[in-house]
């Protein structure tokens, strides 16, 4: 799967993960927390995260995260995603470098 095939929100959030994953095999914590870190990557890529298509919460970065599972697996990447008892989702980012 190619960024062409991705819809745009998606694509820019792949973008970002990538580039976030560059020098790192594993990222962990919430979703709000990966958010938060994805932000600041697109804004050094120049990606307008004020723009519609960009996830403002953890709830849409979640479902885009759905969309990049094969994108990011065909980039070395995974995803699992963790509930702990208070019902708080946290992820690990693993990069097969």
């Amino acid at each position: 799967m190619s960024l062409k095939e991705l819809s745009y929100d998606a694509a820019t959030v792949g973008i970002s993960i990538r580039r976030l994953m560059e020098s790192k095999s594993e990222w962990k914590g919430t979703a709000a927390k990966l958010l938060a870190d994805l932000k600041k990557v697109a804004e050094e890529l120049k990606i307008d995260t004020r723009s519609d298509p960009w996830p403002r919460s953890s709830y849409k970065l979640n479902l885009i995260l759905q969309k990049l599972k094969e994108y990011l697996k065909e980039n070395g990447m995974t995803i699992e995603r963790q509930r702990n008892l208070v019902k708080i989702n946290n992820l690990t980012v693993a990069h097969f470098l």
